[in-house]
């Protein structure tokens, strides 16, 4: 990148360290390195591999700035980054679910439990544990409790489930 990378090269280049800079939870880095990218420029188009589809270029750029931004609570970035993420991928659920908890870091609860409750009742355990969170903040506790314990009894590792025992 610092000797002139372009096109192709940089896309490489960036993506790399995103992967990198996620699995050691580096989420400053994965966001500055992201801006290195215009998600524009990038393809939208998904590609075919060995184990099924791949996710396009656009799409591993928004996961991976969408990611770092709500692992960063820069919750006002994440909800219009978020935005279009959706428009472009309304398919994604993870897109989806991050729009919530930025909604939810706004103070905007209520319409983060609608979104996340869009995902519908086969969401997966960490949906229904971000469910309980928020009805928890409504002071729905039974509402929570129920939830809680629907997603601690959803198919998932038992070690990453470590925030929803906190919550229970």
């Amino acid at each position: 990148v610092g000797a002139g990378a372009e096109g192709t090269a940089l896309k490489l280049a960036v993506f790399a360290v995103i992967s990198a800079a996620k699995t050691k939870g580096q989420w400053n880095q994965v966001s500055n390195w992201c801006d290195l990218l215009n998600p524009a420029t990038l393809s939208a188009s998904q590609r075919q591999g060995d184990r099924g589809t791949i996710p396009s270029d656009r799409e591993r750029w928004y996961f991976g700035k969408l990611k770092a931004l709500v692992k960063l609570e820069d919750w006002h970035l994440a909800e219009q980054v978020a935005n279009f993420a959706c428009e472009e991928f309304p398919q994604n659920e993870s897109f989806v679910r991050w729009k919530a908890q930025a909604k939810g870091g706004l103070g905007q609860v209520n319409e983060a439990l609608t979104l996340l409750q869009s995902l519908g009742p086969k969401a997966p355990w960490y949906v229904l544990a971000d469910q309980a969170k928020l009805l928890f903040r409504l002071e729905q506790v039974e509402r929570a409790w129920e939830l809680a314990v629907k997603a601690a009894r959803a198919p998932g590792q038992l070690s990453a489930k470590v925030n929803l025992w906190g919550l229970m």
